[in-house]
């Protein structure tokens, strides 16, 4: 599988009004190594496209290119965490439904999407 960079995808930018997010999870390092080469999606029913860029997962939505997610993952000597999370706090772009519910978003996807 090839590796998803920004230009992999029609992007919009990354926001500049963020909610931070209360996430902490580990993973192993082979599950961190399938996080870093992100998705790009192959049909209209894919509605992610995830990169990695400088130890950071973008979430975007692949219809519209807004990015919805980010996600700092950093790696130690056994496994690789979640270091900080944020949701996008533009509200003409993405309205939150909640931290919890956004926490769960960001799990669901990694579990759908990166693993």
């Amino acid at each position: 599988m090839e590796k998803a960079i920004r230009t992999s995808w029609k992007t919009k930018p990354i926001p500049s009004q963020r909610i931070p997010l209360n996430l902490s999870l580990e993973f192993s390092h082979s599950a961190g190594q399938r996080m870093e080469l992100g998705f790009v999606p192959e049909d209209m029913e894919d509605r992610w496209f995830i990169f990695n860029e400088n130890d950071w997962l973008y979430f975007h939505r692949s219809w519209t290119g807004t990015c919805i997610f980010g996600v700092r993952l950093e790696k130690d000597d056994k496994t690789v965490h979640i270091k900080e999370a944020w949701a996008n706090g533009n509200t003409a772009e993405y309205r939150s439904p909640g931290a919890k519910e956004d926490c769960e978003t960001i799990k669901h996807l990694i579990s759908s999407y990166l693993r």
